[in-house]
């Protein structure tokens, strides 16, 4: 078992931040949205069909980044490899983050233990 600065050394690592700085940033994300109307956007009640549909453009932007970034194989530094890899481990979280809390929703069906 890792021990609580081991887990955030590999954060670090992977997304080039912390786990709780992702979720924040995510989180400030989704205010960003709703005061800008994103509840007007879905039936619910707290626009939770609409964050989710944005949370996918996020995921598809990341991955859009990083591909440009690993696109010039001959400019591509160490730090760019790096940043690629960060912005598809963060996209990859994401995506696990929202099949879990579409789960939760009952959007999706199926076990995906």
């Amino acid at each position: 078992m890792r021990t609580a600065e081991e887990m955030k050394a590999w954060e670090i690592q992977a997304y080039g931040m912390t786990a709780e700085n992702l979720d924040a940033e995510l989180a400030e994300q989704r205010e960003r949205m709703a005061r800008h109307g994103l509840r007007q956007l879905d039936p619910s009640e707290d626009g939770e069909l609409a964050w989710q549909s944005q949370r996918l453009a996020l995921i598809a932007s990341l991955l859009s980044d990083a591909q440009e970034e690993m696109g010039h194989p001959d400019q591509l530094s160490a730090r760019g490899s790096n940043r690629a890899r960060q912005k598809m481990n963060v996209a990859k979280r994401m995506i696990f983050d929202l099949r879990d809390d579409m789960d939760a929703l009952n959007l999706v069906g199926g076990d995906h233990g």
